[in-house]
């Protein structure tokens, strides 16, 4: 069964205009989310798949319009759900010069939810390298950290975990940092 927040804020996503006055329609959209002081599950998952360009936008304007809205939300509202759609529409709509404050918002989301990384790597692969070493191996880490997820959940080997560890040593061993974040990743922190 539909919560009634759920309720009420697909109303607004599926407002037959939202493309037309794209701003008018985020602003109907925080309207109706300021009042909730926590977000449920279902709204999350409606707000991440509904509440984004799929297709890209029209305008400039419609591009900032999103951008000031995803910002907003995940200062009012703290889930690494919301942070990572955000991180998503920063990076597709905020041009190059905000790819890397992607990538890092992105990064900290995945720190938080693990199972994050899946859904958006593909975005930022390529912008890690863009970004420099360290934020190269914050995105390398995050892998890590999806990949111990899923052995502890039993959906992979923990030899390919082991092997991404290595890999990650390998390539990064001078980093001072390294071997302390990897230690708190294996300890689930």
């Amino acid at each position: 069964m539909i919560s009634t927040q759920a309720r009420r804020i697909r109303a607004v996503l599926d407002r037959p205009d939202r493309n037309d006055a794209v701003a008018a329609w985020l602003a109907q959209l925080e309207e109706a989310l300021v009042a909730e002081i926590a977000l449920d599950d279902e709204t999350i998952g409606m707000l991440v798949s509904d509440g984004r360009p799929h297709w890209g936008v029209r305008t400039p304007e419609d591009a900032r319009a999103y951008i000031d809205f995803w910002s907003r939300l995940v200062t009012q509202h703290d889930d690494p759900r919301l942070q990572a759609a955000c991180a998503d529409v920063i990076y597709l709509l905020g041009g190059a010069s905000r790819a890397c404050e992607a990538l890092a918002m992105f990064v900290t989301a995945v720190e938080r939810r693990p199972e994050l990384f899946v859904e958006y790597a593909g975005d930022f692969s390529e912008v890690a390298k863009q970004c420099g070493r360290s934020q190269q191996l914050d995105f390398e880490l995050a892998k890590v950290r999806f990949f111990a997820a899923l052995v502890d959940r039993g959906e992979l080997e923990e030899s390919d975990l082991r092997d991404a560890v290595r890999e990650i040593l390998a390539t990064y061993d001078g980093e001072p940092s390294l071997r302390n974040r990897l230690t708190m990743i294996a300890r689930g922190s």
